[in-house]
């Protein structure tokens, strides 16, 4: 993308605009669910596998490093080694969470100073 004639050039370490897809997805799956509330049929489970199964899981393993360095491209981050991880995946702690499990399986993966 090309800067306007008048705007500065941007460096490395500044954040380049957001990827437009990424805020279209965000508008079709509540539109998917509308439209299929109204009609019926495919629209509903398209709407409703969008929501469950895929907007859970986009950009899972390196979602933090963009709010530690927001100005590298997706490609370039790198998930960090030294950060707690999860016993398993998203949808398998769905139900943990819910109940008192959850602390048995995430306390002792943080740090101490986080606990207190």
């Amino acid at each position: 993308m090309k800067a306007p004639h008048n705007a500065p050039p941007r460096t490395a370490s500044q954040p380049g605009p957001e990827p437009w897809a990424c805020h279209l997805l965000g508008l079709i799956a509540p539109l998917t669910v509308l439209s299929g509330n109204i009609t019926g049929g495919v629209a509903t489970l398209a709407g409703t596998v969008l929501v469950l199964l895929v907007y859970p899981l986009l950009d899972l393993t390196r979602h933090p490093a963009h709010h530690l360095k927001p100005g590298l491209r997706f490609w370039q981050l790198q998930p960090y080694p030294d950060v707690p991880s999860l016993p398993a995946g998203y949808y398998a702690l769905f139900w943990p969470a819910l109940v008192p499990l959850w602390r048995r399986l995430m306390d002792h993966r943080l740090p101490q100073r986080t606990l207190s």
